[in-house]
């Protein structure tokens, strides 16, 4: 199923930006408004929330953003909630996932990202490093950091390679590893061209920070995903793509929520006449 652009009567936006959020509605608003300060160029964002209860919806919507929402069903499929709007309702290249701890601290944030993102497909944040003791590489587009250890606060991937990889796995329930193993697949289907070490991957650390709030942390999760990621490893050899589901129900319930938000947004555009930072007012 393809969705209208929400913007059918103007330029299509050059990059997506997908904020990924869950009752932490005082960090996305700060997330908001620095990605409003220090983003430049043509532009469509979008918030997923896995179920707040804290009244993000409500305020999302008030700043004229769509926000695909449902109940918590946890990181994988609420990554996915924003990967499929700004694939099938904008045409956007590449796509930005942005969790709420994550913002841009200097104008053009996106610029360094955005030509990574073309030399490599996928492109993840670096974190956790000794700054004495960086790893390889100079952090820069056409050098970037290669690390076995990435985080998914920031992570930009072209269009392309996300139609032939695919989107993260649904079998991942509530929090961790899903991201790893998302990315595991682009290393495995670029890592002949990408022409660096086994198990490394392209990283940034540039133009982006993460505060570091409260996490939502599981280890019970953590632990069952854990095993997921094990058993996925060790059942498939070579690259794969995967679907945002499993089965008609759950792209039933996913094609519903990019709905709920096109016609929200809608809504809000038609009670609300002003002018609108986001590309797809």
């Amino acid at each position: 199923m393809r969705c209208l652009s929400l913007r059918e009567d103007s330029a299509l936006p050059a990059f997506g930006i997908g904020i990924i959020t869950r009752n932490r509605l005082t960090v996305l608003r700060q997330t908001v408004a620095a990605i409003k300060r220090f983003t430049a160029g043509t532009h469509t964002l979008v918030i997923a929330d896995d179920g707040s209860e804290d009244g993000t919806v409500v305020w999302s919507r008030r700043q004229g953003i769509p926000v695909v929402t449902g109940p918590r069903r946890g990181c994988a499929l609420n990554k996915n909630r924003a990967l499929y709007y700004l694939m099938t309702c904008v045409s956007c290249d590449p796509l930005f996932l942005l969790e709420d701890d994550t913002r841009p601290i200097t104008l053009n944030w996106q610029n360094e990202w955005i030509a990574a993102a073309h030399r490599w497909q996928h492109v993840n944040y670096c974190y956790g490093f000794d700054r004495a003791n960086p790893p390889p590489g100079s952090g820069t587009f056409d050098d970037p950091f290669l690390c076995p250890a990435f985080g998914g606060h920031c992570t930009v991937t072209t269009r392309d390679a996300l139609n032939k990889v695919g989107f993260l796995d649904p079998r991942f329930q509530g929090y961790g590893w899903e991201h790893v193993e998302w990315s595991w697949r682009f290393r495995h289907y670029y890592g002949n061209c990408w022409g660096i070490g086994e198990r490394l991957l392209p990283c940034l650390d540039i133009g982006v920070a993460a505060s570091w709030p409260p996490s939502h942390f599981n280890q019970r999760e953590m632990d069952a995903n854990a095993l997921v990621y094990a058993q996925i490893r060790s059942a498939i050899i070579g690259p794969y793509r995967c679907d945002p589901w499993h089965n008609d129900s759950e792209q039933a319930a996913l094609v519903e929520e990019i709905m709920r938000a096109r016609r929200a947004a809608r809504n809000w555009r038609s009670l609300f006449r002003w002018s609108c930072p986001w590309s797809w007012c």
